[in-house]
């Protein structure tokens, strides 16, 4: 069965080159569609009820305590939406600027002619709600190992009742929803402070850390109660390669363990009671970076 064509092609986008892409990924997806059949409807269904209940709460509530990544460039998004396919995660789909939306899957990210294009699983009633589309794209939401929301739209070329073929997106947005997103620290991360107590820059191994705050190991020689006060703090991280420094000028105790159930170490909370709001967004972005970077190293794994 063929692929009815969209009635708006994007620009450099032919018949000739339609045909031909649809020749060469039709074969492969009828598994992927039996596949999916298999699939429990419970799993759609709860999924389906998750997503639009976070996309009707944020419409409520707005995006005031959410920070949002960009994902871009050709390979970045390949690699982010091959992590996807073979996730088999669950997507909301949906028409913008309208009401109609469903629950899918990504199904192949495919290389025809040295351009991207993108497989999605196709749902009942696309075909009449496109039709009442003139911009002819669908934006499409999924949520990531780590709960981020990410959001992308894209074009449509064609469709058939088992597949919807799209462009590649040119972007993925990444939404964090927690105001400060807590990165457990890598080997060598380390955190150093003036406490009060003397001069001396005093240094400790840090277990996690946010652009709100730090949890660190305490030594022996490192006592401290809570409300205490901490000073010219200095969080060193690594970020591939290289160190990156983040300097907060105040910091304020807000808990200590004094052995913790999993490291048996002593531990201390702090707070960054003043920052810079420009190196609270870097620990943002520096957070989000890192969370990419063990995802994509899961994904190779997987591939493996």
């Amino acid at each position: 069965m063929g692929f009815h064509s969209s009635i708006s092609m994007p620009r450099g986008i032919n018949g000739y080159l339609v045909s031909l892409i649809l020749k060469e990924v039709m074969p492969p997806m009828e598994r992927n569609h039996r596949e999916k059949e298999s699939c429990g409807k419970r799993s759609f269904l709860l999924a389906f009820l998750l997503l639009f209940h976070r996309s009707k709460m944020e419409g409520m509530w707005g995006m005031a305590e959410q920070f949002s990544e960009t994902i871009a460039g050709e390979k970045d998004v390949v690699d982010t939406l091959h992590w996807v396919i073979e996730s088999r995660f669950v997507c909301k789909m949906e028409i913008p600027r309208t009401d109609k939306s469903w629950v899918t899957r990504l199904l192949e990210v495919r290389n025809v002619r040295n351009a991207y294009h993108l497989l999605i699983d196709s749902v009942p009633g696309f075909e009449a709600a496109l039709s009442e589309s003139p911009f002819k794209e669908v934006s499409l939401e999924f949520e990531d190992r780590a709960g981020a929301l990410c959001r992308f739209h894209t074009k449509i070329i064609a469709w058939n009742p088992k597949q919807i073929l799209s462009g590649l997106p040119k972007e993925i947005s990444r939404i964090q929803r927690r105001k400060y997103f807590r990165v457990e620290a890598l080997l060598g991360t380390e955190i150093t402070f003036q406490d009060g107590s003397s001069t001396e820059r005093k240094k400790a191994e840090v277990k996690n850390y946010s652009a709100g705050g730090s949890v660190f190991f305490l030594e022996n020689d490192l006592k401290f109660n809570v409300g205490d006060s901490l000073t010219d703090i200095h969080l060193n991280v690594p970020e591939g390669e290289e160190w990156v420094r983040f300097c907060i000028p105040k910091a304020a105790v807000r808990q200590v363990e004094s052995e913790s159930s999993l490291s048996g170490q002593a531990l201390c909370a702090i707070e960054f009671t003043g920052i810079p709001g420009e190196t609270r967004n870097g620990i943002t972005f520096h957070a989000f970076r890192q969370q990419r970077m063990i995802l994509q190293r899961i994904g190779k794994r997987r591939k493996k």
